[in-house]
């Protein structure tokens, strides 16, 4: 698991490629959502779908996550459609 914030949003990142967004102000969930189906296409075949390393890139509204193969980088404004 790893977690990265910005502003009042903290994102936190299962092995399982679970993300959740929880609004830091209300202490509310605010979404959760399978990172799989959003690079699941791209995996290879013998690949086994962990994240191990996570991290936001603020300024370009991006987040990374990596697995023992790849780094998948998801624009969390506008594909995630986070708020």
């Amino acid at each position: 698991m790893n977690f990265d914030t910005k502003d009042d949003r903290l994102f936190i990142m299962f092995e399982n490629m679970t993300l959740v967004e929880i609004n830091t102000s209300s202490g509310k969930v605010v979404d959760q959502t399978d990172l799989l189906t959003f690079i699941g296409p791209e995996l290879e075949a013998d690949e086994v779908p962990k994240a191990r390393a996570f991290a936001l890139f603020r300024d370009l509204n991006m987040l990374a996550v990596s697995t023992l193969n790849a780094v998948y980088l998801i624009d969390y404004e506008n594909e995630l459609k986070y708020s």
